[in-house]
């Protein structure tokens, strides 16, 4: 119901300001002037309901300065353009980021536009992460040995579960529901290697786990046989590595009855080298010393002059030599150091196929 007419002149409404007022059927008009100084003729019922309060969206006095103020992770450098009848005003900002772009006031004030983008990027991240290791759809080598220790300690379906769950392995309360506490205790997965229990009759846990390679883990196993010799105990598989004897002739002589220090400490006996293999080594060495110590040799620039020698043990003895190499397994193979850098002592030579030493050459 429209408010009945009464005079309102010399009143403020707003910005305006009422100057005269002229009754008419359709209503009362009433004369205006803005705070800004243009005029404008407005219906008496329009001012005092507060529907108009000004000469327009266009109005200076209007405008509200932005500049300055902060919304969302913008702030507001200065105003690009003024409002219009049908567009509102529009302001230069930078987001946190460094991002600048230009916003419309009206979705600046009314939270329609928080930053250039980058704050709905960061939301969908931390929607779509499961553990801050990989996304979903792409698990990690970490994520993967988390869940498979899980499986065989705690699902009977598994089938490894005889050997760990079923035996009363299990895994620590601190890692069976937060994989992100599995990978702070246990850190990023080296290349080749995989989770293991340093005692593989304990749970898994931090105090009790490792990343290891599949060598390390095959030492660790619980039917890996272990030697007491020298006051040291260790994996049969290491003593033979370390003493030069087979893990085979080693379990041999355990077997007939000698002593863990005897059984690791005795050299075998290898059987006399025939005639004609020993011909062929001689000229093997006697190639490798032309190398290493004969100027007028072919290849002396890339062993000699590079300061590639010959141990004094295989300069003095060709049997030093065969005793050291061993028999050549086949016509194929020749003498290759290990260490392309290094010289030809024991420790550094073996026997390779032309493949082989092509793979094992100085980068040119």
């Amino acid at each position: 119901m429209p408010l009945p007419a009464k005079d309102i002149t010399g009143q403020r409404f707003g910005r305006l300001v009422v100057e005269s007022m002229v009754r008419q059927e359709a209503g009362t008009r009433c004369f205006c002037r803005c705070d800004c100084g243009s005029t404008k003729v407005v219906y008496q019922g329009h001012l005092r309901n507060g529907s108009v309060v000004s000469c327009g969206p266009t109005c200076p006095t209007r405008i509200e300065n932005l500049a300055g103020q902060k919304f969302g992770r913008w702030t507001v450098l200065n105003c690009a353009r003024r409002a219009t009848k049908r567009e509102q005003s529009k302001w230069n900002c930078r987001c946190d980021c460094g991002t600048e772009r230009t916003v419309n006031s009206y979705c600046l004030r009314r939270g329609r536009s928080l930053s250039c983008g980058c704050y709905s990027v960061e939301v969908t991240n931390a929607r779509s992460t499961k553990h801050g290791a990989g996304r979903r759809g792409a698990e990690t080598p970490e994520f993967i040995a988390w869940m498979a220790a899980k499986g065989r300690c705690l699902n009977p379906g598994n089938r490894a579960y005889a050997h760990y769950g079923g035996r009363g392995i299990t895994i620590c309360a601190r890692w069976r529901e937060d994989f992100a506490a599995f990978l702070a205790d246990m850190g990023p997965r080296p290349r080749g290697a995989s989770l293991d229990r340093i005692d593989s009759n304990g749970n898994y846990e931090p105090s009790n786990c490792r990343w290891a390679t599949s060598k390390e883990q095959g030492r660790n196993r619980r039917d890996c046989r272990t030697i007491t010799a020298f006051g040291e105990t260790l994996c049969m598989e290491e003593w033979a590595e370390r003493s030069g004897v087979s893990r085979t002739t080693i379990s041999v002589r355990l077997d007939m009855g000698w002593s863990p220090d005897r059984a690791v400490s005795t050299p075998v006996r290898r059987a006399p080298v025939p005639q004609d293999e020993r011909s062929q080594l001689r000229r093997v060495r006697s190639n490798m010393l032309n190398r290493c110590y004969d100027p007028r040799c072919r290849g002396f620039k890339n062993y000699g002059g590079r300061g590639i020698v010959v141990c004094e043990r295989w300069r003095d003895s060709i049997d030093a030599f065969i005793a050291d190499v061993g028999p050549r397994p086949s016509p194929k193979h020749s003498i290759d150091r290990i260490d392309v850098n290094g010289h030809y002592e024991p420790g550094n030579v073996r026997w390779a196929t032309a493949f082989e030493q092509n793979r094992n050459k100085r980068a040119a």
